[in-house]
């Protein structure tokens, strides 16, 4: 007989929702290369960060399901009734917010692929062996999906409130750590940089931000952006509102120390913009730059 999985929710968990952007276009490739592509990097992606967790935080409990075009991943979190499990806690946030950052930049600039998604906590019961997912937090993160409308993964207020702190600290404490792998971009009331900020209507992963430190080649990506825009209506707004968050996370990661190297990289990176775009980004005057 079937083994039955037994379900429960033993402990509130993290769970991250991403959906593959144009899935039924891969599916019309006849060689299937695309489609095969995905599969390829996200697998390895996903074996790799479980090994990862088990090495260095196997008590995240980290666990992951492929869906058809969809791929969720999940950790388990501390009960609240212990003052240390605070930190633990914010620190598994860290560290599934920059696995799934990671996994969307490496899809978007290796296969041309973009993801978009959600965050999210709360009950939830998955079991990898009998492919079993079911639970609230699962359907909260799913119905949020829905609002990232271009390449983003939005963070549902419910996993700022667990701290008991406002999206401006939520994002003040995840952003000071010293690694650009975690990174969100929360709504802003000001204006303090040289071009104007998109208007966010939600705290999200700054997955593009990476790309600055990194050293895959980005010009495929903003080809391929550049084409879809101009294939119809609705991949036009989509590529804008991308360009918009594009902008806002080259802005953002310029105001901060950058080695040689990345300044570099970040001049590249504003040209393939302006050509994608047909913006003419002034030249950015960095500031603090660390020249090693």
């Amino acid at each position: 007989m079937p083994v039955v999985p037994r379900i429960n929710y033993d402990t509130k968990r993290l769970v991250a929702f991403l959906d593959v952007m144009g899935f039924q276009e891969l599916l019309k490739d006849s060689t299937l290369a695309s489609l095969q592509k995905y599969y390829d990097i996200a697998n390895s992606f996903l074996v790799d960060k479980t090994n990862l967790y088990n090495s260095v935080a196997v008590d995240d409990n980290f666990q992951k399901i492929f869906v058809s075009d969809s791929i969720i991943m999940t950790v388990d979190l501390l009960s609240e009734t212990e003052v240390d499990n605070e930190q633990e806690n914010f620190e598994r946030v860290r560290r599934l917010i920059s696995a799934v950052g990671l996994l969307q930049y490496l899809l978007a600039i290796q296969a041309n692929i973009w993801t978009r998604g959600a965050i999210s906590i709360g009950d939830l019961f998955l079991e990898e062996n009998t492919q079993t997912l079911v639970g609230p937090a699962f359907i909260q993160a799913y119905e949020l999906e829905k609002k990232a409308d271009y390449a983003r993964v939005i963070i549902d207020p419910r996993v700022i409130a667990a701290f008991n702190i406002s999206s401006m600290e939520f994002g003040d404490r995840l952003n000071s750590a010293d690694t650009n792998s975690c990174h969100v971009i929360i709504p802003e009331f000001k204006q303090p940089f040289g071009l104007p900020q998109m208007q966010n209507d939600a705290v999200m992963i700054d997955w593009f931000r990476q790309s600055f430190d990194r050293t895959e080649p980005t010009e495929n990506f903003f080809q391929d952006l550049k084409s879809r825009m101009l294939t119809k209506q609705e991949l036009f707004e989509k590529g804008n509102k991308l360009i918009r968050y594009l902008v806002e996370s080259y802005i953002v990661r310029t105001r901060t120390p950058l080695e040689t190297n990345s300044i570099t990289r970040a001049e590249v990176i504003q040209k393939q913009i302006n050509q994608a775009s047909g913006l003419n980004l002034p030249p950015m005057k960095y500031k603090g730059l660390a020249t090693k």
